[in-house]
């Protein structure tokens, strides 16, 4: 069995009571009241939901000597798609499915969606078009870089527009990697296997 000790050194996304429920296999009012009587560690967010730590879940289940689920030790890589033309997210999600590695991947059509699910999804890495509707992927890029909570996530910027003063402006932006459409697929998955690692 591989070591996961890397996994409780990086962030990881909190669960939900139901997420939590679901790998207990009780309901997630059973999960609330585990809360409230101290016997699981959790936090409130502003919004007044619990929030469970995983190693705080994997804790509790082997107090009480239940099994823990292999998918609580497994972290995937979090992948966030964002390009406002649907077959280009489908494609590059496919390619990323195609391999050995397992990625959790989301998706995101115009840059307001992409900044709303960088928030709450928490990706690893960014794959982004940069003409979009409404805010541009130089816009997010830069609003990734800039904030303290973000600016380690690896941005791959796509576009089709190979112009030099593009080319400024995406490395300007702060992305850590760059590839122009059309692209070779192989040559997609190399790349953010590189950034994931």
């Amino acid at each position: 069995m591989k070591n996961n000790s890397k996994h409780n050194i990086k962030y990881q996304r909190p669960l939900t009571t139901g997420e939590v429920g679901r790998y207990c296999s009780v309901s997630y009012n059973t999960v609330s009241k585990w809360v409230k009587n101290g016997k699981l560690k959790a936090y409130r967010t502003p919004g007044g939901h619990y929030r469970i730590r995983k190693g705080d879940l994997i804790s509790f289940l082997k107090k009480h000597d239940i099994i823990v689920p292999d998918a609580l030790l497994i972290e995937k890589k979090r992948v966030l798609i964002v390009d406002d033309e649907p077959e280009m997210v489908q494609i590059i999600e496919d390619t990323l499915r195609e391999g050995e590695e397992e990625f959790d991947i989301a998706s995101a059509y115009n840059g307001y969606g992409a900044c709303l699910k960088i928030g709450n999804f928490r990706p690893d890495l960014v794959i982004l078009d940069i003409k979009m509707p409404d805010i541009d992927g130089f816009e997010v890029c830069r609003r990734i870089k800039i904030s303290d909570e973000t600016k380690k996530m690896k941005v791959l910027v796509i576009t089709a527009y190979p112009e030099s003063s593009y080319i400024r402006r995406i490395r300007e932006a702060g992305a850590d990697s760059l590839m122009t459409k059309p692209f070779d697929l192989q040559g997609l998955r190399e790349r953010v296997l590189s950034l994931l690692t």
